[in-house]
């Protein structure tokens, strides 16, 4: 991180991590804790990595000069060397610092393109998603060339190529420092995906439906790291001097090695961004408006939220602050429609919001009017969030009485697991709610369909027509015995994954099964039932969920990223000891998971909660 003349320079790595990250590292060395699963990732990554290097080296031969690693000055010098030398692709290329704008950088791919090289990355996920309005520009790795570059119609750039594109920029920024770019035509970057096809972004190009381009966005998002690195360097050598950013709760906290540190100054602080659904750019919004905490969130009023979203849906183009705030000049009693003659928009949706005379304005809540950004979706959601936080229990959303979830005299609660190779294990828990359970139509209890040999295409299509057989079974079972029977899940997960393995299979036959078995008026989606109903202070996933239903996991760390490190163990360990414990602990933690929604189901239609519209202020 520090060059040759002591200058702090950032990585792009730096670029697109979370900056509090790079504001701690300065303070000492980052912790180096790392779990099984992220391990695993590392190396299946580093893997897939030297895969796509050997591919271009049979490929292209003598045009690809790969950069043995060595201490920086020797692999800069290599990397000038070889683009000197003919080279059309430079692997594993070390790029000149630039201590002005505080970068350093490596580039997997250095690619020669007109009378410049621009940077290209290799990442083991996929780039590009089908958008049937959308085409992109691939290239294949025989020639791996922005030229060579042709549109994939119905192919466009997903959410992991916005994180790519930020650390694309970085590098481009530190070509352009060095002079290495082409002297005109759009900023190509690329990345190579796990299929080991090569996507090309212009980094300077307008995207669709964003303010930026990816060269803006990354500029913006260093300037603020560079702001953070100042501030951390100023408080390390006088710690008078405030850090410049506060943790907010982001996704990647869950992975971070500073997570609990974080978590620890968050929850003393009763940061804003420990409300569920707050993500860190809706965090900066509520820091913008003043509110920092949970507590000043919970204040606000989400009727006067409700107010300005509609208004701004509507078009309004009134500041509602400040027509509340006016309000004193006019008559009470004066209809709202004489003061907003020429504002349509506003008016009417003051009016679907029972604003009929101007007297009305004075039960909106200038605090949460004060909003810059209070139109926002989900800001009365939000407050609610808050408010249930605080309490410490669920509730019902508002205009709520009950929870509507259909139940059935036979029901089937439907858990998969799956690899990185596949669709292993499909494990399901029979429950009967008649009072008579002996003379049930199948066998009640868990049963799974798995398999823990190595798994390939045909593994997973011969567990899916199991799971389907014996659908088909207890279908016809019931309808003879006149019992009803319904499905449930938690997530959408194994709808998706039961339509994805029908495609596969190319059987029409296997996906009507499917399409039966999905039929909305035989499943229930229990996460789909929890958000629609109900409003609760964290977020919403099962083993969240669960505490409200007192259900307990036997395992002790029990988690879906961990379980795929179980499998490895269960199918490869050389140990047949250990490869039984770990098939035991996956059947054991896909049990549980269905006992687990079973337990939130009957919470769910058993316990008498409360509206969110009849919260208090819990005693401090």
């Amino acid at each position: 991180m520090v060059g040759d003349d002591g200058a702090v320079l950032l990585d792009a790595r730096a670029a697109r991590q979370c900056p509090v990250v790079l504001q701690r590292s300065l303070g000492g060395p980052l912790p180096t804790s790392t779990s099984e699963v992220v391990s695993k990732w590392r190396d299946a990554a580093q893997v897939h990595r030297a895969a796509v290097l050997d591919t271009c080296r049979a490929l292209l031969g003598p045009q690809v000069v790969v950069i043995e690693p060595a201490p920086y000055a020797e692999a800069l010098a290599a990397t000038d060397a070889a683009r000197s030398s003919g080279a059309a692709v430079v692997a594993q290329a070390v790029l000149p610092d630039d201590p002005v704008g505080h970068r350093r950088g490596r580039v997997d791919l250095l690619v020669a393109h007109r009378d410049g090289w621009v940077p290209v990355l290799i990442k083991r996920h996929r780039v590009a998603e089908r958008r049937t309005s959308s085409q992109a520009l691939a290239s294949m790795l025989a020639a791996p060339f922005p030229t060579a570059a042709a549109p994939r119609p119905g192919a466009g750039f997903g959410r992991m190529a916005q994180g790519d594109g930020v650390e694309l920029a970085h590098l481009w920024r530190l070509l352009e420092a060095a002079q290495w770019t082409p002297s005109s035509g759009p900023a190509w970057a690329g990345v190579v995906d796990s299929e080991q096809v090569l996507w090309w972004q212009d980094l300077a190009a307008a995207r669709p439906g964003q303010p930026r381009s990816l060269l803006e966005r990354y500029d913006e998002e260093f300037s603020l790291r560079r702001s953070a690195l100042g501030a951390a360097l100023a408080h390390a050598a006088d710690p008078s001097v405030p850090l410049a950013l506060v943790p907010l709760r982001k996704q990647e906290c869950e992975r971070c090695p500073y997570g609990s540190a974080c978590l620890e100054e968050m929850v003393q602080a009763d940061s804003v961004s420990l409300v569920a659904g707050v993500q860190w750019r809706h965090a900066l919004r509520h820091l913008r408006a003043g509110v920092r905490t949970r507590r000043e969130l919970a204040a606000l009023d989400p009727e006067t939220a409700a107010v300005v979203r509609e208004a701004s849906q509507a078009g309004g183009t009134t500041d509602l602050s400040a027509l509340r705030a006016a309000a004193g000049a006019h008559d009470p009693e004066q209809p709202i429609g004489q003061v907003l003659r020429d504002d349509h928009g506003t008016r009417r949706a003051l009016r679907r919001r029972g604003v009929e005379v101007v007297g009305d304005l004075q039960r909106l809540d200038p605090a949460t009017l004060a909003y810059r950004e209070a139109a926002m979706a989900g800001l009365a959601d939000s407050i609610d969030r808050a408010r249930a936080g605080l309490a410490g229990q669920a509730f019902l959303r508002r205009g709520v009485t009950e929870v509507d979830l259909a139940r059935a005299a036979l029901e089937v609660d439907l858990d998969l697991e799956r690899s990185e190779a596949g669709t292993y294990l499909w494990g399901a828990l029979v429950t009967t709610r008649q009072a008579t359970a002996g003379s049930a139509p199948v066998e009640l209890g868990y049963r799974a369909f798995v398999e823990f040999d190595p798994l390939e295409e045909s593994g997973e299509l011969r567990l899916l027509r199991a799971l389907l057989d014996w659908f088909a079974e207890l279908s016809a079972a019931c309808e003879l015995a006149g019992w009803s029977w319904r499905v449930y899940w938690y997530s959408h997960a194994e709808a998706d994954e039961l339509r994805r393995l029908a495609r596969l299979s190319g059987d029409p036959d296997v996906g009507r099964a499917v399409e039966e078995l999905c039929d909305p008026r035989r499943t229930s989606d229990l996460r789909e039932v929890v958000e629609r109903h109900l409003v609760v202070g964290h977020g919403v996933g099962l083993k969240k969920m669960s505490v409200y239903s007192g259900f307990r996991w036997r395992d002790a760390d029990p988690s879906g990223s961990e379980s795929m490190a179980w499998y490895d163990r269960a199918v490869g360990d050389p140990d047949p000891a250990v490869r039984e414990a770990n098939r035991l602990r996956l059947l054991a933690y896909n049990e549980d998971d269905c006992r687990a929604t079973l337990a939130l189901r009957e919470w769910l239609t058993g316990s008498n909660l409360t509206g969110i519209e009849h919260w208090t202020w819990p005693a401090s």
